[in-house]
């Protein structure tokens, strides 16, 4: 393939990979100095360094994002949380800290410092000479105001790096210009320079509850998917955070209930999301809106039930991912919404590289949700020996796009009988599509496939879990396409199995292997586009 199409397959592949945690905390808290912590970078090989007690499960996942960053655009950059700023100024923090950590020093000063201190609520974005023309007042600024003050007010610091991250990429590529930041209309922003002045608080909840019955059945279920849209932003705009509005389906109401809340900023971010130019597409009982602006927001999933057109959040939640590149891709292959996304003047868009396979269901059940969630709930406080209970919860959970609430449930299970199968399966699907730790869900995929070998779902399972390991090593390629060919013996589903090798040998370079097994591609469906145009990419390598 191109180096272009390279590049998104390994940013990619960033974005879902196994990312490491972040430093450990170097001292207590009350041990905390921030002039010793400034003399000296802990390590050189890290790029967040968390120095408090506050944790945020999403924070952690941030270190690969930054990695490829550095590597792929050669712009180092840090985020570094202290406890406080010990009645030092954040400009004298930021620069010392930049100084002596030689952010960017060996990359022609290519350099950006993320400075955030919780006692304080502030931030501080210090930008390297070799970057200024790039980041300018005008785009730090939008940072700050736009994408991480509305994070950081819902207690989101880990989602705050992530979009930052996003936007500074889009920046570097000379997408995101001052012309467009401007026609976005913002006439002021809290950076006096390339730090913010004003005081940005973390965790600082405002929302509208409460809400009348006329007001309920206003936020309800609609009956077309262009007036669902409608009552979706507005619902934004006016900062309504109700997990029970009948505009979202009954499996998103109980992820919604388990979500941050809402903030103002955010549900003006929001609002201003979801209102860009969009296009609506239906088919049957299902709608997708897309949204066309080259800073895209992310595909918006709705479903009709008999009450009406309602918001899908658990589907996008399943079925859509974000690289660090801004690039929205869908998941799968056989969902319901894909319709939407066969048209090629889409393929500028959203993207359908295939990355996950396909689960559906696991839970016996799929309607009254918080009631069997309830009830298995006080049967397990009643009897925490019995690892079936567990296992039906921790189902429901993974069902409605909760799978992290599911990790602890399906643990506690595995201790009392290990040889569970479907403990296993869920517990590294968990690991690999929520958690991003595809190498801990190896350990419970061997474990299944040792258990079912001739379970055509584990091989399929494990191979996507072996190409999330690719960033730590090149020879995961070959263990996921030895897995992929033994799903193929036993599913009798050749034609992906046949693409997914390709696709695989063609990222090692292997032009030989992958262009054998994209022409077993063609000989079983001569139409196949992606195939015909991966033999040309190899043609022209070759």
């Amino acid at each position: 393939m191109n180096s272009k199409i390279r590049q998104r397959i390994i940013f990619t592949l960033g974005i879902l990979s196994v990312i490491g945690f972040i430093a450990h905390q170097m001292m207590k808290v009350r041990e905390f100095s921030i002039e010793k912590v400034i003399q000296r970078r802990p390590t050189s090989d890290k790029y967040v360094f968390n120095f408090t007690d506050y944790r945020d499960e999403h924070l952690e996942y941030r270190e690969r994002n930054l990695k490829f960053f550095h590597e792929y655009y050669g712009i180092e950059m840090l985020v570094v949380l202290i406890p406080s700023m010990q009645k030092k100024s954040d400009v004298w923090i930021a620069s010392k800290m930049f100084s002596n950590w030689q952010i960017g020093r060996n990359d022609n000063s290519r350099g950006v410092l993320v400075l955030i201190s919780l006692e304080e609520m502030r931030l501080k974005i210090e930008v390297g000479y070799g970057v200024e023309d790039v980041f300018s007042d005008l785009f730090c600024g939008h940072i700050e105001r736009k994408q991480l003050k509305p994070y950081f007010e819902q207690n989101r610091v880990g989602d705050a790096v992530g979009t930052m991250v996003q936007e500074f990429i889009i920046r570097t590529e000379g997408k995101l210009t001052d012309t467009e930041l401007r026609q976005r209309s913002i006439d002021s922003y809290l950076s006096g320079g390339a730090g913010i002045r004003d005081t940005v608080k973390i965790g600082d909840f405002t929302l509208k509850a409460n809400l009348s019955d006329d007001e309920k059945q206003y936020y309800s279920a609609q009956p077309t998917p262009q007036l669902l849209l409608k009552r979706f932003a507005e619902m934004f705009k006016n900062c309504i955070d109700d997990p029970d509005l009948g505009l979202y389906t009954p499996e998103s109401r109980i992820y919604i209930a388990y979500c941050p809340g809402m903030s103002r900023p955010m549900g003006l971010f929001m609002y201003e999301s979801v209102t860009r130019p969009c296009e609506i597409l239906s088919e049957g009982d299902y709608a997708v809106v897309l949204y066309l602006e080259s800073r895209k927001s992310p595909p918006l999933f709705m479903k009709r039930s008999a009450e009406g057109w309602q918001v899908d959040i658990v589907s996008m939640v399943k079925w859509t991912i974000d690289a660090p590149n801004a690039d929205w891709f869908i998941a799968g292959n056989a969902h319901p919404y894909m319709f939407a996304f066969r048209d090629d003047r889409y393929e500028k868009y959203v993207y359908d590289w295939d990355f996950h396979d396909n689960y559906g269901r696991f839970a016996e059940i799929d309607t009254e949700f918080e009631y069997h969630i309830n009830r298995y709930k006080k049967y397990i406080a009643q009897n925490p020996d019995d690892p079936d209970t567990m296992i039906a919860l921790a189902k429901i959970y993974f069902d409605v796009a909760l799978a992290r609430k599911s990790i602890k449930l399906l643990r506690d299970a595995l201790k009392i009988d290990p040889n569970h199968g479907i403990a296993n399966l869920l517990m590294a699907l968990a690991m690999r599509d929520y958690a991003f730790l595809p190498d801990s869900a190896l350990v419970y995929l061997r474990k299944y496939i040792n258990l079912f070998p001739n379970d055509d779902a584990g091989w399929l399972h494990i191979s996507i879990a072996y190409w999330r390991m690719v960033p730590e090593g090149i020879r995961y390629f070959e263990k996921a396409a030895k897995a992929m060919e033994r799903y193929g013996e036993l599913s009798g589903e050749r034609k992906y199995s046949f693409k997914r090798m390709g696709y695989y040998y063609d990222c090692m370079g292997d032009y030989d292997k992958a262009r054998h097994y994209y022409i077993k591609v063609l000989e079983l469906d001569p139409a196949d586009a992606y195939s015909k145009e991966a033999l040309r990419d190899i043609e022209g390598i070759r």
